[in-house]
């Protein structure tokens, strides 16, 4: 898994010498599910019972009790819920 908060080198405007890509924050929810290789850009957040499918890249914000998959990611199935025990 990688969380990506940043775009790690600051890009500015040569007007006004300000930064145009600034750090974002990212918010996890409670029993989110990440498969491996998955990659979480800045300003997002996923909220509680959702699963990020392996492999996904995202770049929105994903709502409860959501399935993302893709890159990148969108949602491929709501409504949904998820155990730890088989």
């Amino acid at each position: 898994m990688i969380f990506r908060n940043t775009d790690s080198h600051a890009i500015l405007d040569n007007k006004t010498g300000k930064r145009i890509n600034p750090a974002e924050s990212i918010e996890i929810g409670d029993r989110v599910w990440f498969g491996n290789r998955t990659t979480i850009l800045k300003g997002v957040k996923i909220d509680d019972d959702c699963i990020v499918a392996t492999g996904a890249i995202v770049t929105r914000n994903v709502p409860a009790n959501s399935i993302v998959a893709g890159i990148p990611a969108k949602v491929v199935k709501s409504d949904i819920s998820w155990r730890l025990q088989r």
